[in-house]
């Protein structure tokens, strides 16, 4: 059982990670195989989103203007990117710590559809248990992000059952690209009460991100 639980929490970032909706934070140890994979595939998803960036004649609206879709990435405790370096280019040491936002640009297809009131009623009763730890709730959420979308509305009920700006903020980010429709953001962000709140959300997405029509 011990043995169980050590490779399971030596596993935890790669179980969690999800290739359908990798917008998120990371801070990953590359010493960890299971980690540095997780890092081996933001980046190949980045080098990927840059492609289909350009092949779209998207603007380019990254953090150092390279298109990059990592943003604030820092190794060792310093940052990692410029505008002649992009993460999908960089070269992936295998040691030390690696930390990262990514924020992917694809959000829901045309025939996708917002979770249904019931099923989301339901979603809002398993999440409202008081037994539950906050922070495993955000995990288990955060888990299923890539299964379902939802609305503005539908988020800012999910994240008013939590009272942490962190966790508010974290699961605002990880269902940024699963929001049916994003011109209506103003209703989960009026949920960030204060303005550092705000600044943070906007940091780790991207500010240009952050504006609903973007």
């Amino acid at each position: 059982t011990t043995e169980c639980v050590s490779c399971r929490t030596q596993l935890q970032q790669l179980i969690n990670f999800r290739t359908g909706n990798p917008t998120g934070h990371y801070k990953l140890d590359l010493e960890n195989r299971a980690e540095l994979a997780v890092a081996e595939m933001l980046k190949l998803l980045d080098k990927w989103e840059v492609l289909m960036d350009k092949k779209l004649d998207r603007p380019d609206i990254s953090a150092v203007a390279n298109r990059s879709h990592a943003r604030n990435v820092h190794y060792q405790g310093k940052p990692v990117q410029n505008k002649l370096l992009a993460f999908a280019d960089w070269k992936l040491p295998t040691h030390d710590k690696l930390e990262l936002d990514y924020c992917s640009s694809f959000g829901p297809p045309n025939f996708a559809k917002a979770l249904a009131w019931p099923a989301f009623d339901q979603l809002l009763g398993v999440a409202h248990n008081p037994l539950c730890d906050p922070a495993v709730k955000v995990q288990a959420l955060k888990r299923q992000s890539d299964r379902f979308f939802l609305t503005s509305r539908q988020l800012r009920e999910l994240i008013g059952i939590f009272e942490s700006p962190v966790h508010r903020i974290e699961l605002c980010v990880a269902f940024f690209n699963r929001i049916m429709d994003p011109e209506n953001s103003k209703q989960y962000r009026g949920r960030l009460e204060t303005f550092a709140d705000l600044l943070t959300f906007s940091r780790r997405i991207g500010v240009a991100r952050s504006f609903p029509y973007i």
